[in-house]
């Protein structure tokens, strides 16, 4: 069995990436700007889903420390044709955001990005609900922010 496992593993590694929709491989890096302005990582493992780590600041105003862990969704196509594939994702995860009181929250991103299929180019816009969960404070509020930006896929 172990060896099935270590077969099989090695294969998947050998194989062609082909994970994400548009040109390039499974990993994207750039940058968003809005709430939050910050450097983000995308992983995508199939076509229609992908992890993304937005590491920054909360706003392109504001300095305080802001991240986010989002698994992201594709629920239909707005367009697919020979140059580009243009999806709507939902996503779920997690926040954290230091503005001298720390809070904790879930994030429910709603985006569209656009995959080029001849450059490894990716834009993507999203407005995002997020609800602060646990505070150092006493509020537990609830904000939407919105977030965009370009990636490079690797």
């Amino acid at each position: 069995m172990k060896a099935a496992v270590t077969i099989a593993s090695l294969l998947a590694l050998a194989l062609p990436a082909a994970a994400h929709e548009g040109a390039g491989g499974n990993v994207g890096i750039g940058v968003g700007i809005g709430a939050p302005t910050a450097l983000s990582i995308e992983v995508a493992p199939v076509p229609w889903s992908a992890f993304e780590l937005a590491l920054g600041r909360a706003s392109i105003d504001e300095g305080n420390m802001y991240a986010h862990l989002v698994y992201d969704l594709d629920i239909v196509r707005l367009a697919s044709g020979p140059g580009a594939i243009v999806p709507i994702y939902v996503g779920l995860g997690g926040f954290v955001h230091d503005h001298g009181i720390t809070d904790w929250g879930a994030r429910f991103p709603l985006g569209v990005s656009v995959n080029f299929a001849r450059s490894p180019l990716q834009l993507f816009a999203e407005a995002a609900v997020e609800a602060v969960l646990v505070t150092d404070g006493t509020e537990h509020p609830v904000d939407v922010s919105g977030f965009g930006g370009v990636r490079v896929w690797f």
